[in-house]
């Protein structure tokens, strides 16, 4: 009777341990059920995150590539860089900034050589100052493309509408349209008139699309309307030359007058011969003075010249000056050589 009854106990401690066993996997399997929604919620919730960024990303990079209308020419910029301004002259051509000359600064040469020329090269190979900055020169980096930034505005045309008359050469029959810049670009095209140019309504809407899309008229002409594309394109060309630019072209030399950064010391420069007509002694970027070197050879021209060459170069501090009245071949000659001693002193 007693085993039985410890039989008994036993039995339902038994079935007692294993309904609480049962009850907690229960709650456990549900409690990792709900972990697990939301662990999935929260990649769901990342995954449209991701999304929604991905959608802001690609309209931010669309807003990016939209360009502006800049006129062909030099413009200057200036920013400040690490320790003052720079100066430097960016060159437009067919709506695409092809060079950027550094013309002054002071953030020291080897800021210039780590940041400033492979910030500049990257900046016209993207078409964009939206470049990313060079480790260790960021200030240096901002500056150039700000710099940049600043001569673009210079080069952006006014707002406004303009008039522009383009010919079809081969019956030389005329279009007439407006061009209408806003903020910067061309906004639209207005046709005021053409003279009856055969399939102009097939290359109208086709080329002045593509015209505003580009922001350039730069634009292939349509298949079958070859003749009445360049119109389009040649009335559009003449208003947009007629628009004036928000600032003036640069009245800096040119990159290929060879102007500084220079490195101290003294260059030997040489005729067209090969040889030695000059001396230039370089401190502080600036052509501190001229010495001539007079010989036998050369003792003729460059007493008729040398020295007033000598002086507006060193005056200037450009070697491209005026010759000497009733001695121009004798000035050209040691233009020549300063301007070869002066492309050993470039300091790149």
């Amino acid at each position: 009777m007693k085993r039985l009854k410890f039989k008994s106990y036993f039995y339902a401690i038994v079935i007692s341990l294993v309904i609480v066993l049962l009850l907690l996997g229960s709650k456990f399997i549900k409690s990792q059920g709900k972990i697990a929604l939301r662990s999935n919620s929260t990649i769901i919730f990342k995954g449209e995150e991701a999304k929604s960024n991905s959608s802001i990303n690609s309209q931010k990079l669309k807003a990016e590539s939209i360009k502006n209308l800049y006129k062909d020419g030099r413009y200057t910029g200036t920013s400040a860089g690490y320790k003052d301004n720079f100066i430097l002259d960016v060159t437009v051509k067919d709506n695409k900034v092809t060079d950027i000359n550094i013309i002054s600064y002071e953030d020291g040469i080897e800021y210039v050589k780590q940041a400033a020329i492979p910030i500049s090269d990257k900046i016209i190979s993207a078409q964009s100052t939206d470049v990313d900055t060079v480790s260790g020169a960021t200030t240096t980096s901002n500056g150039v493309k700000a710099a940049v930034k600043n001569a673009l505005l210079k080069a952006t045309y006014k707002d406004g509408t303009y008039n522009g008359k383009g010919i079809e050469y081969t019956t030389n029959k005329f279009v007439n349209v407006n061009v209408i810049i806003k903020k910067g670009k061309i906004d639209k095209l207005d046709l005021i008139s053409q003279d009856e140019i055969p399939e102009f309504d097939k290359a109208w809407t086709n080329v002045t699309n593509k015209i505003i899309k580009s922001q350039s008229t730069m634009v292939d002409a349509v298949t079958g309307a070859t003749y009445a594309s360049n119109g389009i394109i040649n009335a559009v060309y003449n208003g947009i030359s007629k628009a004036e630019t928000l600032g003036a072209v640069s009245t800096y030399p040119s990159k290929d007058q060879i102007i500084p950064p220079f490195k101290d010391g003294k260059y030997v420069g040489k005729d067209k011969e090969g040889n030695p007509v000059v001396e230039v002694t370089v401190k502080n970027n600036k052509i501190e003075k001229l010495d001539l070197k007079i010989n036998d050879e050369n003792s003729e021209y460059l007493k008729k010249a040398g020295n007033s060459i000598a002086d507006e170069i060193v005056k200037k501090q450009l070697a491209e000056v005026d010759a000497v009245s009733g001695a121009t071949k004798s000035s050209n000659e040691l233009i020549i050589a300063v301007k070869d001693a002066l492309r050993n002193a470039k300091d790149w």
